[in-house]
């Protein structure tokens, strides 16, 4: 229970239970500019998007691309989301890796936005535009 720490600062009103992961000045100063101004529009929370998604060591990018998704989604109800989540985590466990047949399929991803029936063509199949020249075709002058 990461939050325990934290309960005066939320009852304080400094933090929320959700939110993205607080940090001190020169940390969030240092963070890249569209980050930065992501991160200032958002409410600092104890229960972070990162951490119930990726567990206790999520990578940059995973922390950025949840503050993002956070800042953009912010409710109550996705709140509500987030916390629902944390204390299922919390009382089953984090998941394992997906078995393989649930492992990411491009084809089949491919096929449900195509609904289609034929086969997907992979990037080497598909035809190059006719009004494209070639690197060998020469300029009319």
């Amino acid at each position: 229970m990461q939050f325990l720490p934290a309960l005066r600062n939320i009852a304080e009103g400094d933090l929320h239970f959700v939110g993205v992961r607080p940090r001190d000045r020169d940390e969030a100063l240092a963070l890249p500019e569209d980050w930065l101004a992501l991160y200032r529009e958002s409410k600092a929370g104890v229960v972070t998007e990162a951490y119930v998604n990726y567990g206790e060591h999520p990578t940059d990018d995973e922390v950025y691309t949840s503050e993002a998704f956070y800042s953009v989604q912010s409710s109550f109800r996705h709140d509500m989301r987030i916390l629902f989540r944390y204390f299922t985590r919390m009382l089953v466990g984090w998941p394992a890796l997906p078995p393989e047949d649930e492992a990411f399929d491009y084809k089949a991803i491919m096929k449900d936005l195509l609904k289609d029936e034929e086969e997907v063509p992979a990037v080497a199949d598909v035809a190059e535009p006719e009004n494209v020249r070639s690197e060998t075709e020469s300029v009319p002058a």
